[in-house]
């Protein structure tokens, strides 16, 4: 019976994610490779989650003039007062457009070119 347990495929993570009994069916030899296979997903994860910039931290949002989110985004004051309505960081208060610092830093970060 251990010699049919060996041949059989070894079930992915997400397979044993979805259904955890399928682990009893698995022989030593592969329940100790999935675990090394996802001790190192482990590892790979909690490493992007810790260099991610937002992780745990919650800066506090403030407006800015559209002179500064100009700079930041490197385009005019002319265009964002011609795009406020299409802008996601866009703030109209009375007759006055500011911009949300969080939301010009987030359309920076949708917008890099890697």
């Amino acid at each position: 019976m251990n010699a049919d347990r060996d041949l059989r495929p070894v079930p992915t993570l997400d397979a044993i994610a979805a259904n955890p009994a399928i682990a009893l069916e698995l022989s030593g030899d592969a329940v100790k490779a999935l675990l090394v296979r996802s001790t190192a997903v482990n590892q790979a994860l909690l490493t992007a989650l810790l260099a991610s910039s937002s992780y745990g931290v919650v800066e506090p949002d403030h407006l800015i003039s559209v002179d500064e989110a100009a700079k930041l985004i490197r385009m005019s004051a002319r265009w964002i007062y011609e795009h406020k309505d299409e802008l996601p960081f866009t703030v109209v208060v009375g007759r006055a457009v500011r911009c949300s610092h969080r939301a010009v830093m987030r359309y920076i970060r949708e917008r890099r070119i890697e």
